[in-house]
């Protein structure tokens, strides 16, 4: 574990990845609703997959903004994004608890089963 509480947040997810997502984790009321749109549950559009990832970005802004509001730094490597906060892991966990990230930002590292801290 790195002594600074810095992180990586991947970007995005394989297409299948988030379609599975689609398939194994949708409340009912959302399958009422997706077929309500006259897609079919066996050949979803292809919006499908971009909607998860349009919500994946949308959380993703939300961490960079209450981590830019933090001072911390956010640098784009690859298809990841690096969080420099400059605290020991427990300050910067309890920093996003305070912040109500924390969840968020553990859904969106640990998709991968990587772990958080890098």
């Amino acid at each position: 574990m790195d002594p600074n509480g810095d992180f990586e947040i991947p970007l995005y997810e394989t297409p299948e990845y988030e379609l599975v997502d689609l398939y194994s984790r949708r409340p009912h009321w959302v399958e009422r609703l997706y077929l309500s749109g006259g897609d079919a549950l066996a050949d979803p559009a292809a919006s499908a997959a971009i909607e998860p990832l349009a919500r994946r970005l949308a959380s993703l802004a939300l961490v960079l903004r209450k981590a830019g509001a933090r001072g911390w730094t956010a640098e784009l490597r690859a298809s990841n994004v690096r969080i420099l906060t400059g605290l020991v892991p427990d300050s910067a966990r309890r920093a996003m608890v305070d912040d109500g990230i924390w969840q968020i930002v553990q859904r969106l590292v640990g998709r991968r089963g990587a772990a958080l801290f890098v």
